[in-house]
C-alpha cells in the first residue's frame, strides 16, 4: 500500500508540473492564475500580466520580446510622439507640439524611414515598361517597330498638334503619353492655354523658340540660374517675332505679367489678336448638322486647318486627313517609302551632346566589336583636342537635303559619321542611305571640332552649291582612276 501510495503522488507532481500557471502575485512558477489567487486585496494582482516575460503592466500582444510586433515594428515604425517618457510627470515638463520650447527652437518629431516597395507603390515602373509608339498612338510596340505607314505619313503632314507630347496626329485630349503640361502662350509649365496659335507660328519664331528651351534644358542640367531679366526679353522677343511672322503689328503684343497668389508674376503673357481665317464656302447637309467640302478642295492641307478653326468635328478632319494621306502614299514608289520610315526611325530619340557618354562607355564599345582600338583611340584624341559628339536625329534628313552642321558661334561646319565614325559623303547616295546603321536606331553621329558649340548650339544649313560641285568632281576623278 505504501508503494501504491508514493506512486500516485509522483503522479500528481508530474500533472502539475506539466500545467503552467502565471500569478501577477506568486509569479510564473505559481500554482495557480492571477483570477484564481485568494490575494483579493492584492492590487497587483489586479494589473496586466505579460505570460511571455512574465512582467507586470501589458500583455503578450504588446511585449517587445514577440517577434510578430518586432517585424512589424521594422516595416512600419511609428512616429514617436513629443514625450518618449512613461513618467506621468514628464508631461508638464517637456514641449508639447503646440507651444514652443523654452530655448525658442520649434518642436518637430524625430523622422522616420519607411522602408518601400517602388514597384508596387509607385505604378510609374510599369507605365515605363510599356511600350507606346507616337505615330498611331497605341500601345503595344514602340515607335521603330511600327507597321502603319498611314499612320506615319499622318504625323508628318497632320495639322492636329498634341501639346503633350509635341508629336502630330492627335490632340492633347487623345495623347497616351504625355511629356509635360505647357502653356501654348507663354510656354512655361504648370498651367495651359489654349488660345495661343501654336499651328501658325512661323518659321523663324519657331527655331528662336527650340533654341530657347534648348537653352533652359541645358541651364537646368548644368544647375545655371537664369535671369529674371533676361528671360522676360527672350520671351517678348519670340512673341514679336511670332506675331510679325503671322502678319500681325508689334502693338499686339502685351506682356502682362502671372496672377499668382503667393508672389507677383513677372513672365511675360503675350496676348494676340485674333487672327482672321479665310471663310470657306460650306453648306449645311439637311440630315447632319456637320458642315460638308465641295471637292475643290477636299484633300487641302490649308483648308483643313480652316475647317478645324470653324468647329469642324474632329473625326471628320481625322478622316478626311486618313483619306489624304491613303491617296498620298499610294502615289509613292517604295523608294519613297523607305527614305520616309527611315527618317521617322531615327526621331525616336531627343538630341543630345554624347562626349562623356563615349568616354565612359569605352569598354563596352570595345567589347561589343563596335570600333576597334586604334579607331576608339582616334575618337578620344579628337575629343581632347575640343571636338563634340551629338547624337542628331536630323542627320538622316539632312543628308536628303544635302544640308551640314553649322556652329551658331563661329560657323565653323562639322560633319556626320556613321556608328563605326567613319565620316559619310555629304553627297551620298539614297541608296547608301538606307543601307546605314547605327548602335540602337537609325540616327547618325555629329561632330564638330569647335568648343563652343555646347554652349551657342548649332544649325543645319545647306552645302554650297559649288561645294557640291566639287564634291561630285572628286568622287568621279577617284572612281576613274580605280578603274
Amino acid at each position: 500500500m505504501s508503494n501504491n501510495n508514493r506512486g500516485s503522488s509522483k503522479r500528481s507532481q508530474n500533472n502539475n508540473q506539466k500545467k503552467s500557471f502565471n500569478c501577477a502575485t506568486h509569479g510564473p512558477n505559481s500554482t495557480h492564475n492571477t483570477k484564481d489567487c485568494k490575494t483579493a486585496n492584492n492590487t497587483t494582482a489586479q494589473k496586466k500580466t505579460c505570460a511571455l516575460c512574465g512582467k507586470i503592466g501589458h500583455l503578450k500582444k504588446d511585449c517587445r520580446l514577440d517577434p510578430n510586433s518586432q517585424k512589424a515594428a521594422q516595416q512600419t515604425p511609428a512616429v514617436p510622439t513629443y514625450s518618449t517618457n512613461n513618467n506621468p510627470r514628464a508631461k508638464k515638463t517637456s514641449t508639447s507640439p503646440q507651444s514652443p520650447s523654452k530655448t525658442g527652437k520649434p518642436w518637430s518629431p524625430t523622422p522616420t524611414w519607411v522602408a518601400m516597395d517602388l514597384d508596387e507603390s509607385n505604378p510609374t515602373s510599369e507605365v515605363a515598361a510599356i511600350p507606346y509608339c507616337a505615330w498611331c498612338n497605341t500601345i503595344g510596340h514602340k515607335s521603330g517597330e511600327c507597321q502603319n505607314g498611314a499612320a506615319m505619313a499622318a504625323c508628318h503632314v497632320s495639322c492636329l498638334h498634341c501639346c503633350k507630347c509635341n508629336m502630330k496626329g492627335h490632340l492633347s485630349s487623345e495623347c497616351r503619353n504625355p511629356l509635360f503640361r505647357e502653356c501654348h502662350k507663354c510656354h512655361s509649365q504648370g498651367h495651359t492655354e489654349p488660345l495661343w496659335p501654336t499651328l501658325l507660328r512661323g518659321p523663324k519664331a519657331q527655331d528662336m523658340r527650340d533654341q530657347w528651351n534648348e537653352y533652359q534644358r541645358k541651364a537646368q542640367a548644368e544647375g545655371i540660374v537664369i535671369d529674371e531679366d533676361f528671360r522676360i526679353n527672350t520671351e517678348r522677343e519670340i512673341c514679336e517675332t511670332a506675331a510679325y511672322e503671322i502678319g500681325l503689328g508689334m502693338t499686339s503684343v502685351e506682356p502682362e505679367p502671372l496672377r499668382s497668389i503667393s508672389r507677383r508674376g513677372s513672365r511675360p503673357r503675350a496676348a494676340l489678336a485674333a487672327q482672321s481665317v479665310a471663310k470657306a464656302k460650306v453648306t449645311k447637309c439637311p440630315l447632319q448638322n456637320v458642315p460638308t467640302f465641295n471637292s475643290t478642295f477636299t484633300f487641302d492641307r490649308k483648308t483643313i486647318k480652316q475647317m478645324r478653326a470653324l468647329g469642324l468635328d474632329i473625326n471628320v478632319i481625322k478622316a478626311i486627313e486618313e483619306a489624304q494621306h491613303q491617296k498620298v502614299e499610294a502615289n509613292q514608289s517604295q523608294h519613297q517609302k523607305a527614305l520616309r520610315k527611315k527618317i521617322d526611325a531615327s526621331k525616336t530619340y531627343p538630341k543630345s551632346c554624347v562626349s562623356t557618354a563615349i568616354r565612359t562607355q569605352e569598354l563596352w564599345v570595345l567589347e561589343n566589336n563596335l570600333l576597334t582600338r586604334g579607331r576608339m583611340d582616334a575618337v578620344k584624341m579628337e575629343l581632347s583636342q575640343g571636338s563634340h559628339i551629338w547624337r542628331d536625329p536630323g542627320a538622316i534628313a539632312a543628308l536628303i537635303q544635302r544640308q551640314q552642321p553649322c556652329c551658331d558661334s563661329c560657323q565653323r561646319p562639322g560633319g556626320i559619321y556613321d556608328k563605326h565614325f567613319n565620316r559619310i559623303s555629304p553627297i551620298i547616295s539614297e541608296e547608301d542611305i538606307l543601307k546605314l546603321e547605327d548602335w540602337t536606331n537609325e540616327g547618325l553621329f555629329v561632330a564638330l571640332r569647335c568648343p563652343c558649340c555646347v554652349r551657342e548650339g548649332y544649325t543645319w544649313t545647306d552645302i554650297p552649291q559649288a561645294e557640291l560641285v566639287r564634291l561630285e568632281e572628286e568622287q568621279e576623278a577617284k572612281a576613274n582612276g580605280q578603274k
